[in-house]
């Protein structure tokens, strides 16, 4: 029996790589981990086309997008909850390798509200 997996990677903005996995029963996140990086590079030197018959969407064609650096310092996990890479895999499991945050979340917040202050400030001054 087989386990049949999703693994998910935002590079950018609007940008999802899915690559489909099938692993045996009693694999590990790190090894599911190693088996989507043969594929991601399998893939890359195909060209357009390999991609999509080794079970990935057609964005993956870039072998520099593989997020090496996140998978080192262990920025992964199981449907949204951090996981350790030799954690046992479950059939149908989503593994998705996170990317560093580029503005604190409650700072964005912070400044989101202080423009909204700002813009209804000066509507009621116009007027």
């Amino acid at each position: 029996m087989t386990l049949q997996l999703t693994l998910v990677y935002s590079s950018a903005t609007r940008q999802v790589h899915e690559i489909a996995l099938e692993l045996p029963v009693g694999s590990t996140l790190a090894q599911a981990l190693e088996q989507a990086k043969r594929q991601w590079f399998a893939g890359c030197q195909q060209g357009a086309q390999g991609p999509r018959a080794a079970g990935a969407d057609a964005a993956y064609g870039q072998g520099d997008d593989w997020p090496a650096a996140a998978v080192a310092a262990a920025e992964f996990g199981l449907w949204g909850r951090p996981a350790a890479g030799q954690t046992l895999l479950q059939d149908g499991d989503r593994i998705e390798i996170y990317r560093p945050l580029r503005v604190d979340p409650k700072v964005a917040r912070r400044e989101r509200y202080r423009q909204r202050s700002k813009k209804a400030s000066n509507g009621l001054e116009g007027g």
